[in-house]
């Protein structure tokens, strides 16, 4: 019978204890509520586990140790207290002498504790992690994934000790780190193997100001030698052609001067995102604000190959991208996204955007923000895109931040590993309140603004400043008395005036 039993089989008996196991736990949760604790209490065995690596290592290299328990507390959250304690670390060093280290709050709500260490002499160490057992005494309500809470029946059962052992092996040669995969000395494609992290040096974004200063990349290299890879045509060009007399010679409208065809590209993940024209419409009109897309469309292209890989008629096309990396207990990486930008507002007071938000990889829609204020925009070294608001009338800076909405994870409220879970698709979420500082600054001027910004270093704001019109209408140079303000933007001193100076 066993030889008979297919992968097909197999796949299926393991969907199907995954369904079991679902509904055991459901029915787990459901009986809950008509039981009030166990009686007699019960007696839990646990299963410790230890691990130290590398293993073999050289002498005077550092290790890393972990250590754990096959149970979970029932109802352990990180924002509660209901932690294992006193897990207890002995180590024995090859002559004989030991050290004892004691750690009397587990914080990591997975019953696993960690730690590094350094061996200083050449044999072999023992390494002894002992769990002394432990009655639980916590009374609150236990969070369920399938309603509401339910009752502890945890109550006074007692964690049984268990203790684990395992060894390691100090040599005096050194062992020497993997190295990273060298770079790559011919073409190459994405996605990039995720351990060549070296290649991060060649395979840059380009995401938009205001992450491009002047025109230049400041993240990444450009190849080291000219070369067209392919071509994609946007429009009609080069000489008509024919007899007639009124074309002879003449060459197609290319509408450079006022009409430019290839604007707001953008790059991610070997992608090129830009407008399409269409005809003599550019693809892309200014207005408030926004860039209402034209008739042609918006473009994703494979930038290896110039090969189409989508297209959308979008009403506003996106006009910057952005890659977040979101780091916490329970998720890493980053994610990508195109954002398109609608304005109202500005004529008579301050604009205010809703942004939108768009998969790269096939320009379908997944959120929005509203209410964004109007300010300055960095990106930070995560990715968030953040704006520094300036309240000149109430001598006020503050840092809104695109990722600081409670409602863009998991679970707002902050109860659960939800809420360390990075989830904004289908969400429309108001961004007023997406703030992560807000402090005084020095008096300035009534009619000050920023001039420019390097992010959590300095902020330059200015009054007086010439701007474009002041040029037009002939007046060269700068108005008397334009001043401006240096303020720290470090933590430690955010707010503080650095310098001021008149010109």
């Amino acid at each position: 019978m066993y030889k008979k039993l297919g992968l097909a089989n197999l796949k299926m008996s393991a969907a199907t204890a995954i369904i079991l196991l679902t509904i055991t736990f459901a029915s787990l949760f459901v009986a809950f509520p008509t039981v009030k604790a166990h009686t007699p209490a019960w007696q839990i065995p646990t299963f410790a586990y230890i691990q130290v690596a590398p293993n073999p290592v050289g002498v005077n290299q550092q290790v890393f140790i972990t250590f754990w328990l096959d149970k979970v507390l029932p109802g352990a959250l990180a924002s509660n207290d209901i932690r294992f304690h006193d897990y207890k670390l002995t180590i024995t060093k090859p002559d004989g002498t030991t050290e004892v280290k004691t750690f009397t709050v587990v914080q990591d709500t997975t019953s696993s504790q960690y730690m590094l260490y350094t061996p200083t002499q050449v044999g072999t160490y023992t390494f002894k992690f002992e769990f002394p057992g432990q009655t639980y005494t916590w009374t609150q309500p236990i969070a369920s994934l399938f309603g509401p809470p339910v009752p502890n029946v945890y109550t006074n059962d007692t964690y049984l000790p268990s203790s684990a052992t395992t060894f390691l092996t100090v040599q005096r040669e050194q062992i020497v780190a993997m190295g990273d995969y060298p770079l790559p000395t011919r073409y190459w494609s994405r996605p990039i193997e995720g351990q060549n992290t070296n290649w991060a040096a060649v395979a840059s974004n380009w995401l938009s100001s205001p992450q491009i200063v002047a025109n230049v990349q400041p993240d990444g290299i450009a190849p080291s030698s000219p070369h067209v890879m392919w071509t994609i045509p946007l429009q009609n060009g080069g000489v008509v052609g024919g007899t007639s007399t009124s074309i002879l010679g003449v060459t197609y409208y290319t509408g450079m001067s006022y009409e430019g065809k290839f604007s707001n590209p953008i790059i991610i993940q070997g992608k090129l995102y830009y407008p399409l024209p269409l005809s003599n419409d550019a693809g892309s009109t200014a207005l408030m604000g926004s860039i209402y897309s034209g008739a042609g469309g918006y473009a994703c292209v494979d930038l290896q190959t110039g090969q189409r890989i989508w297209t959308h008629k979008y009403v506003i096309n996106p006009t910057f991208g952005q890659i977040y990396d979101y780091e916490t207990r329970n998720q890493h990486g980053t994610i990508a996204y195109l954002w398109a930008v609608e304005s109202s507002g500005g004529l008579f007071g301050p604009a205010v955007e809703t942004w939108m938000a768009y998969e790269p990889e096939t320009g379908n829609w997944l959120f929005n923000i509203t209410n964004v204020p109007s300010g300055t925009t960095a990106y930070t070294s995560k990715g968030e895109i953040v704006r520094y608001v300036f309240d000149a009338q109430n001598n006020r800076l503050a840092l809104w931040n695109n990722t600081a909405a409670p409602e863009l994870t998991g679970d707002p409220t902050g109860i659960g590993a939800w809420a360390e879970m990075w989830r904004p698709v289908g969400k429309v979420i108001d961004g007023s309140t997406s703030y992560s500082w807000n402090v005084s600054v020095p008096t300035t001027s009534p009619t000050a603004s920023v001039f420019g910004v390097i992010p959590d270093d300095v902020l330059l704001i200015q009054a007086n400043f010439p701007d474009e019109m002041y040029m037009i209408m002939g007046s060269w140079g700068t108005p008397d008395n334009c001043q401006i303000w240096a303020v720290s933007l470090k933590p430690e001193t955010r707010g503080q005036l650095l310098w001021t100076k008149t010109y």
